[in-house]
C-alpha cells in the first residue's frame, strides 16, 4: 500500500518543478511506525508514464534517490536495538547530557549481534549512522573537523565531562572538581545545552562561561579523546584553536626567570609536587609530559642542563657525572638502601629495581651510569649480588 501526493513548486524548498511524495509500507517496515517516504522530482526524466485507468506511476529513480527515504525507516528500527549497548555511567555527566555512544562492531560481535552489524552497515556504516543518530563515536565523519562549531561543542561537551564528585570528609557532603579547569563547587555543575532560536533550524549552545576553557594537549590524551586532539592538530594546534575559539587556555603561563637561582627554586618546587629527587633536574621528556614549557625553556636558556646544574649545586640525570664504576656504586647503594622494605623484615636485604624502575622514580642518572659501566661491574664494585637470569635484575647484598 501507498499514499501518493503531489507537491506544488512553491511547497517544494523553492524548487522550480512539482514534487511527488510516495509514501509506502514495504515488507521491511511492516514493524515500524513509521512508512518509507520518497520525494520524486516530477521531470519527464524519471517520470517516464502515467496510467490514469489502473492508478499507476512508472519512475526510473537514478540511482541512490530511494535509498535515502528507506535509510529513515532503517534508522529508526536501529535506534532502540543500539541504545542498550551504548548506556553511559550511572551519575556520570554523559548520562545527564542524555548521551549515548555507538557500540564498536567488536561490542557487537561479542554479544553476538551479526545480524545488527550488517544492519549498520546497510544503513551506512558504523560513523554516518552514529552522526545521524546523534550517539557519540570515536571517529567522526569526513570534513566534521572543518567546521568551527563542531569544534566548539566537541570542547564543552569535553570539559563538562571531566566533573568528578568527591567526599569532603569534614562536612561530610559531596563537593565537585574539575579536572580540566581545577575549579571546585558545591553545587552540582551545570550541563551544556542546546538552546533553538526563533529562525528554524539554528541553535545556541550555552555553558558556564568558568567552563568555556581550552584544555591542555596533556588532559585530552589522558582521556584518551584521541580523536579530540586530531581535530584539534587538524585546525592548526591547541593554541591556534583557542584563540580561534576564543577560549582561554589552562596550562601554566610561560615564566620567565631572571637569575640560575630563580629557575632552581622553581626546579625544586617542581620535583617535590611530582614527587621527584629534590637535587636532580628533570629530563625534557618529563617537563613537557608535565607541559612544563617554562622550565624547559629556562634550563635551555642558561645552557641546558649540564652546563646549569654545577651553577645551582644540583645534578643532571645523566650518567655523565659518574666518572668511575665506583661512583655509580656509591650513588646505587644509597639508592637501594632507601627503598623501601617488606613489614617485619629485619634482614639488611634490598632489592635493585630494574631499568624501568630507575626511571620512573627519576634516577636515569643511575640508568645511564648502569649502562656506561656495566650492570656486572657495578654490583662488583658494590659489593651486591644480583640475578642475571631475572629481567627485574634483583640485587641483595652480601652477608
Amino acid at each position: 500500500m501507498f499514499v501518493l501526493q503531489v507537491i506544488q513548486p512553491q511547497e517544494a524548498l523553492g524548487g522550480t518543478c512539482p514534487l511527488v511524495r510516495i509514501q509506502l509500507q514495504t515488507a521491511a517496515t511492516a514493524d515500524s511506525q513509521r512508512c518509507e517516504q520518497h520525494l520524486i522530482p516530477w521531470v519527464s526524466t524519471i517520470v517516464q508514464n502515467i496510467h490514469s485507468r489502473s492508478c499507476t506511476i512508472i519512475i526510473a529513480p537514478p540511482a541512490g534517490l530511494l535509498e535515502l527515504g528507506r535509510q529513515q525507516v532503517l534508522l529508526d528500527q536501529l535506534r532502540p536495538e543500539l541504545l542498550p549497548y551504548g548506556e553511559p555511567a550511572p551519575d556520570s555527566m554523559a548520562a545527564r547530557l542524555g548521551q549515548h555512544y555507538m557500540p564498536t562492531k567488536r561490542q557487537l560481535a561479542d554479544a553476538g549481534r551479526e545480524d545488527l552489524i550488517k544492519r549498520v552497515i546497510s544503513a551506512g556504516g558504523f560513523i554516518r549512522v552514529a552522526h545521524l543518530l546523534g550517539l557519540r563515536a570515536k571517529r567522526k565523519p569526513e570534513g566534521y573537523w572543518d567546521e568551527p562549531e563542531n569544534m566548539d561543542r566537541e570542547l564543552s561537551l569535553f570539559v563538562a565531562s571531566t566533573w568528578t564528585c568527591l567526599h569532603d570528609a569534614s562536612s561530610d557532603e559531596p563537593y565537585y572538581y574539575n579536572q580540566v579547569t581545577g575549579r571546585t563547587q558545591w553545587d552540582l555543575p551545570q550541563t551544556p545545552q542546546s538552546i533553538p532560536l526563533d529562525d528554524a533550524g539554528t541553535f545556541i549552545f550555552a555553558e558556564a562561561d568558568a567552563d568555556r576553557v581550552m584544555p591542555s594537549r596533556s588532559a585530552v590524551l589522558a582521556a584518551g579523546r584521541f580523536d579530540l586532539h586530531h581535530g584539534i592538530m587538524y585546525q592548526g594546534g591547541y593554541k591556534a584553536t583557542a584563540a580561534a575559539l576564543d577560549r582561554p587556555h589552562t596550562w601554566p603561563r610561560h615564566k620567565k626567570f631572571n637569575t640560575a637561582a630563580q629557575l632552581a627554586e622553581e626546579v625544586q618546587v617542581f620535583n617535590r609536587e611530582e614527587g621527584l629527587p629534590i637535587d636532580f633536574i628533570p629530563t625534557a621528556n618529563v617537563l613537557r609530559g608535565a607541559e612544563r614549557h617554562d622550565l624547559l625553556t629556562g634550563i635551555r636558556q642558561y645552557g641546558g642542563a649540564l652546563t646549569l646544574a654545577p651553577q645551582i649545586g644540583m645534578k643532571t640525570q645523566r650518567g655523565s657525572g659518574f666518572h668511575s664504576t665506583v661512583s655509580v656504586a656509591t650513588e646505587l647503594l644509597k639508592f637501594v638502601k632507601n627503598l623501601p622494605k617488606d613489614k617485619g623484615d629485619t634482614r639488611q636485604s634490598w632489592v635493585m629495581p630494574s631499568i624501568y624502575q630507575l626511571r620512573h622514580a627519576g634516577r636515569h642518572d643511575l640508568a645511564a651510569g648502569i649502562y656506561k659501566f656495566g650492570l656486572g661491574q657495578v654490583a662488583q664494585a658494590a659489593n651486591l649480588k644480583y640475578n642475571r637470569t631475572r629481567k627485574s635484575s634483583q640485587v641483595q647484598p652480601n652477608n
